[in-house]
């Protein structure tokens, strides 16, 4: 596949798509950032519902860029999930019963059987609420670190659009929207948001800009 082809098929990703989770390497640079937060505001205007992902925290260096403050360290959990130690035929019957703005999970246990109690329960997050996910300056994703080690299931699960000019990169995504040639990743989400039909407003441009100009030294 060819760079325009690369290109087609990604925007056909990118609309088949309402969620998008977008992630960048740790010591994020402005080259990262301001490229993943340039297409996360491009997303949006599109109507698609777009976060950005970084597993460090954002250094003073970054925090002029738009939209930094709403960058995360972590996938967010969709599902809250009740765990119990369960004997094969143990439940007699679950059900639910709202008491004002209370929620109560009723578990009924059956005749014969031990029952639950509160050392036998466990809680935890699961799902991620992502039909895309788009990697921005990555050579690896090994470089996402824990963001990456937390969510493999994640990641095996999901079409990847691998955008980056750095050209020893390994070429994990689905799509891979690699170009040495090119003077900056934000070169690339760029050209990636122009075919998208993203119209650039001062906050994308501004990104943009400051990253190309750190990227290339001015």
């Amino acid at each position: 596949m060819d760079y325009e082809q690369a290109l087609t098929k990604a925007k056909e990703l990118v609309g088949n798509a309402k969620e998008i989770v977008i992630v960048t390497h740790g010591k994020p640079t402005l080259d990262s950032m301001g490229g993943s937060l340039a297409l996360s505001l491009g997303l949006a205007s599109l109507g698609k519902k777009a976060s950005v992902i970084c597993p460090d925290a954002i250094t003073v260096s970054l925090s002029s860029f738009v939209g930094v403050d709403k960058v995360s360290k972590e996938f967010g959990k969709k599902n809250f999930v009740i765990s119990l130690d369960y004997e094969d035929g143990s439940i007699e019957k679950v059900s639910y019963n709202i008491e004002g703005k209370k929620f109560n999970l009723v578990v009924e246990h059956r005749p014969g059987y031990e029952p639950f109690t509160s050392d036998k329960v466990q809680y935890a997050y699961q799902g991620v609420g992502a039909d895309l996910v788009i990697s921005v300056d990555t050579l690896s994703l090994a470089e996402l670190g824990s963001v990456y080690e937390a969510n493999k299931d994640l990641f095996s699960g999901k079409s990847i659009i691998n955008i980056d000019f750095h050209k020893d990169n390994v070429n994990y995504g689905v799509i891979n929207l690699v170009d040495p040639g090119a003077s900056s990743t934000s070169e690339l989400v760029a050209e990636f948001l122009a075919t998208l039909g993203v119209k650039l407003t001062t906050d994308i441009a501004t990104n943009l800009l400051n990253a190309i100009y750190d990227a290339t030294s001015n």
